[in-house]
């Protein structure tokens, strides 16, 4: 059975339903009506739009379309807060949509510094505060900060020398059930283990609940070496190249690095700086503040 188009009800739900129905993997083609299934899955869940069953080769296909506003979650009260640095850095971008900046490009920040407040002052004609309004405070905050970098190798490595020693299992897997016909056990003190498998199926589409595969037991001896000089330095540039890369897919611009490469006798390794441009502002509780008013002061105290 295969689903498309579903991401509130997950695959594992939608079977737990069906089975409730009566439909479940391995059951005949001609007892699914795929009409009532439609019918059953519009009435259990009210937030799937449109719903549609076919079959496909020995594949129950459902797809479905969700109500996309059942993944918004809708707060009754919003909850305000405000925007601190997630770490030390220089401003050098701040768009703010909702709350009052507190910081401007140009400006240092630590780590826990209040970049954006959710509490807006309201002012009477004197320029007194006579109120506050929250709200969820809301920006874009890009700052340049420094990182540490370290990434550490060993100068050796083991390389295997496989032996003819094997064993080997060859199994047919019938729905729930395995048929085995060979053992894997052995005292191997060192071995890999393959194993290869294929799904049964009649022209294209029509797959069978059978499938067929062995697995291979291989011992071997390894054996340590020493790295050259050269392929540490690859292994640690490709290593740095590769973290280079997941900051960027996170939207963190690389402006510049100072890190080298040291290779001792035992290991090798990457290490400096790495200056970076990202977004800091992080989400923390607002201080609520309320005003007490008497007829002969007004004074301002700290809700806890």
């Amino acid at each position: 059975i295969h689903f498309e188009g579903n991401e509130k009800w997950t695959d594992e739900t939608l079977l737990e339903f069906l089975e409730k129905q009566d439909i479940s993997p391995y059951m005949k083609k001609s007892k699914i009506d795929c009409a009532q299934i439609v019918r059953d899955i519009r009435k259990e869940y009210d937030d799937i739009v449109w719903v549609s069953a076919s079959i496909d080769g020995s594949r129950l296909k459902i797809q479905v379309k969700e109500n996309e506003d059942t993944f918004q979650e809708v707060q009754k009260e919003e909850t305000p807060n405000d925007l601190i640095a997630s770490q030390d850095g220089v401003i050098t971008s701040i768009i703010t949509r909702a709350g009052v900046p507190q910081v401007h490009v140009g400006d240092t920040v630590q780590k826990g510094d209040l970049l954006v407040s959710g509490r807006v002052d309201v002012l009477n004609d004197a320029g007194e505060v006579i109120d506050y309004q929250y709200r969820q405070a809301d920006a874009d905050i890009y700052a340049d900060t420094q990182m540490d970098y370290e990434d550490t190798i060993s100068t050796y490595y083991l390389e295997k020398a496989y032996e003819k020693s094997k064993c080997f299992q060859f199994y047919v897997r019938l729905g729930k059930w395995n048929l085995r016909i060979g053992g894997l056990r052995n005292t191997y003190s060192e071995s890999d283990v393959y194993t290869e498998e294929h799904r049964v199926k009649l022209g294209e589409n029509f797959y069978l609940p059978v499938s067929y595969g062995w697995k291979v037991v291989n011992s071997y001896v390894s054996e340590k070496k020493r790295c050259t000089k050269n392929a540490l330095q690859i292994e640690l540039s490709e290593n740095f190249e590769q973290f280079s890369k997941e900051l960027q897919e996170k939207g963190i611009q690389i402006r510049g690095n100072s890190v080298k490469i040291h290779i001792s006798q035992n290991s090798a390794s990457a290490k400096g700086d790495i200056s970076l441009n990202q977004e800091i502002a992080e989400k923390a509780d607002t201080e609520i503040l309320t005003i007490e008013r008497n007829s002969e002061d007004e004074s301002l105290r700290t809700d806890d």
